[in-house]
């Protein structure tokens, strides 16, 4: 029996890895999780949640003597004890790195499923040393299969898992007042602070150009919960707008309108056909450090722009986003809803049917000999 170690560091990478695991389990394997509620829900053994312990920017350099010591406290005590046949990362944007290099130090094979962001903006040093530690790279993107298969032979590309995880289109809630405009503030109280503000500012005003629509805002994590209220109610907004705690998919299948930050449920919203406005912003120092020393140049921001190449969702970026920009934003799109199609992303995302099963029997096959096959 294989043991495996499978560390999450994001909301949605919590949600493809205990989804991935579903599949390794098809396997003789005992899996022990580093992530979120799924993970925790689905391992054998759970040792720690970081999910909600990721940030952004500039501050990830301190995250180590803080939230993210406990991490790595953890990982060095425990792979002291126990031997693992391999170790899987998922979407852990900013740690991936020491992860991976402190388990290739103790000799235990590394798989990277969701890479980090480098090959947006093409770091190839970057790249070259993840693909040093990382012995599969399991990317999720054509664009980002394509850049890093130019560095390596150990890169597979299956498709995005939202293709395979993503239902049918369901009945409205009951508790959902059609029509209404859905709210994604962020995942983290970091995007709280980048996008929260101008989208409270904003309702007001969308109140007045749409009196008849609904507004509902959705609650990443229930520890959130009394933070989204209580801003709601500083704004007098508390009577006027719903927090919605549970699934947000429904949200998003039956939204008229999404506003929210850049991520993973913009890929959502374009699959069930729903306008959308994309706010992307990074802390001020961030910003200027990627822009004028870095010198980072993207010419687009939302997943969707970026990897298709074409500006096929509103995007509102950095200092420009502001409560009449999201006004404006939200008419453009609602006047272009018939024009939004998944088929202009689907060549980009979509290439096998069940591409979290494809993943697993590479990881539990091929991830176990000693040569390894390009897909």
């Amino acid at each position: 029996m294989k043991k495996l170690l499978v560390i999450a560091g994001e909301i949605s990478g919590d949600q493809y890895a205990a989804a991935l695991c579903g599949y390794l389990k098809q396997w003789p394997c005992h899996i022990t999780a580093i992530g979120g509620e799924k993970l925790k829900h689905i391992s054998d053994v759970f040792l720690l949640e970081t999910v909600h312990k990721s940030v952004i920017g500039i501050s990830v350099f301190f995250q180590k003597f803080f939230g993210l010591k406990s991490l790595f406290d953890c990982l060095n005590t425990h792979l002291k004890s126990t031997q693992y046949d391999r170790v899987i990362i998922v979407d852990y944007q900013h740690h991936s790195e020491k992860i991976g290099l402190l388990c290739k130090k103790k000799g235990i094979p590394v798989t990277t499923f969701i890479s980090p962001h480098f090959w947006m903006w093409e770091d190839i040093k970057s790249a070259k040393k993840l693909l040093s530690y990382t012995d599969q790279l399991i990317t999720i993107f054509k664009k980002e299969f394509d850049f890093y298969r130019s560095l390596s032979e150990r890169v597979y590309y299956f498709g995005h898992p939202l293709t395979q995880l993503l239902p049918l289109k369901t009945e409205k809630p009951p508790e959902i007042s059609s029509p209404f405009i859905a709210l994604f503030p962020g995942s983290r109280k970091q995007e709280f602070n980048l996008y929260l503000h101008a989208i409270l500012k904003s309702i007001p005003e969308l109140k007045k150009e749409y009196p008849h629509f609904s507004f509902i805002m959705a609650v990443s994590s229930s520890k959130y919960h009394a933070f989204l209220k209580k801003k709601l109610q500083d704004h007098g907004l508390d009577k006027g707008v719903q927090l919605w705690d549970k699934n947000s998919t429904p949200l998003i299948q039956h939204a008229d309108c999404m506003v929210g930050g850049s991520g993973t449920n913009n890929l959502e919203a374009l699959w069930y056909k729903t306008p959308l406005i994309v706010l992307a912003a990074l802390p001020p120092i961030t910003y200027k450090v990627a822009k004028y020393i870095l010198k980072i140049k993207m010419p687009y921001v939302s997943l969707a722009n970026i990897v298709t190449g074409k500006n096929i969702v509103e995007e509102i970026v950095q200092s420009e986003i502001c409560p009449s920009a999201i006004v404006n934003g939200v008419k453009k799109s609602l006047e272009k809803k018939a024009e939004i199609h998944f088929e202009e992303l689907k060549p980009w995302v979509y290439l096998k049917e069940a591409p979290l099963k494809e993943a697993a029997t590479l990881i539990m096959q091929d991830g176990f000999q000693n040569e390894s096959k390009a897909v």
